[in-house]
């Protein structure tokens, strides 16, 4: 028997090495790593009290600029993003989740600076307007449904995230609608743009319009999606005015109609007529009860420590500066999960029915807010 053996052609052709550009390079995703280690560590200089750094005379101008800031973190984040400079396992995976962890933790510990009376008082006071502003959000995304024939899922989800508190109310009626990924992507999306210019231009229109820390604080809970830009706002309005504490009764506010989600998801369940299949699907349950935001009980229940616990005080500014630095990396890892696909998914009329929602709500809560200062 003879044996035909492979010609040399042949074995190169089968074990050819693959091109060098589908081949991952381990040197770009170690720079990759090691320039979101950077930023990371950057912002750690958030830690630096802005009473430390307004003593350093005249180098308190160049050390503010160096400065990690909330708004500084999103962009760099967003900037490395775009730029293909994260690995898709930072911005989808590790990343993702710390980001959620570090926010909700830094809320948490927020709460040991506030007062629990004060915290419940600023949530109950407006309830009936809370509750108009809510019912407002999705009559009007009703209307933009209908008028630009956008996806009625889509609309639900724009509507919850805009009347609430942005991804969270998403990520919670989502399964209750049966939205698919696509239709979570695209909502998740228009927010997270929505996100990034508020945390810019509030301050500033805070500024322009005169608004005391109270009257921002009100405007930018019930304004402004998700909690994290809410504290990124707060937080930037109080460091332009010194004794300022907009942040508090911004979180109060937020965070108040954040416990609205439990009624939506129910109301969205029952509208939708998948009450039934929901509960019997066991996972489906597990879903819905575990995207309710736990945290919030948590932050009461940090808020009546510190109404227990009057030594606190002293370390407020300790305290409040911790949980800023936390929530300026929160920020900066969630900025890297911006990727060019998404902002090609969101699309033109669901970016536009978002846009409406939001500068209506924001009009409306500002007028609302000069009206209850008057």
């Amino acid at each position: 028997m003879t044996t035909t053996t492979p010609s040399n052609d042949a074995v190169s052709s089968n074990t050819q090495p693959a091109p060098v550009a589908d081949r991952p390079s381990p040197a770009g995703d170690g720079v990759r790593a090691a320039l979101l280690g950077v930023a990371m560590a950057w912002c750690l200089t958030a830690l630096v009290p802005a009473s430390v750094i307004q003593r350093s005379g005249s180098w308190s101008d160049s050390l503010e600029v160096l400065r990690a800031t909330p708004p500084k973190a999103l962009t760099l984040g967003i900037v490395l993003a775009l730029a293909g400079l994260v690995r898709p396992a930072a911005a989808s995976g590790w990343g993702k989740s710390t980001a959620r962890l570090l926010m909700q933790s830094c809320i948490v510990l927020a709460g040991l600076t506030m007062n629990v009376g004060e915290v419940l008082k600023a949530g109950l006071t407006g309830i009936y307007f809370t509750i108009a502003t809510i019912v407002g959000s999705f009559g009007l995304g009703w209307v933009l449904y209908r008028l630009l024939k956008t996806d009625g899922k889509v609309t639900t989800l724009l509507s919850s995230g805009t009347a609430i508190c942005g991804g969270s109310a998403i990520a919670a009626v989502s399964p209750v609608i049966g939205a698919t990924s696509a239709q979570i992507s695209v909502a998740m999306a228009t927010v997270f743009v929505l996100n990034g210019v508020a945390l810019y231009i509030f301050p500033p229109l805070g500024d322009a319009l005169n608004l005391s820390a109270a009257q921002f604080g009100t405007w930018a809970g019930v304004a402004i999606h998700d909690t994290s830009s809410v504290y990124g706002a707060g937080q930037v309005f109080d460091l332009r005015h010194e004794g300022a504490d907009a942040l508090q009764q911004a979180l109060a506010v937020k965070l108040s109609r954040a416990l609205w989600i439990a009624p939506i998801v129910f109301i969205a369940a029952w509208s939708v007529h998948r009450a039934e299949s929901r509960s019997a699907d066991p996972a489906a349950a597990a879903r819905k009860k575990g995207v309710f935001p736990w945290f919030i009980v948590w932050f009461v229940v940090a808020c009546a420590v510190a109404s227990m616990a009057p030594g606190l005080a002293a370390s407020r500014e300790l305290i409040r500066t911790a949980a800023g630095a936390g929530m300026t990396m929160a920020l900066l890892l969630i900025g890297i999960g911006l990727s060019r696909e998404a902002l090609r998914t969101v699309g033109f009329k669901p970016m536009v029915q978002g846009v409406i929602q939001w500068i209506a709500l924001g009009a409306v809560s500002l007028a609302a807010v000069w009206k209850m200062s008057t």
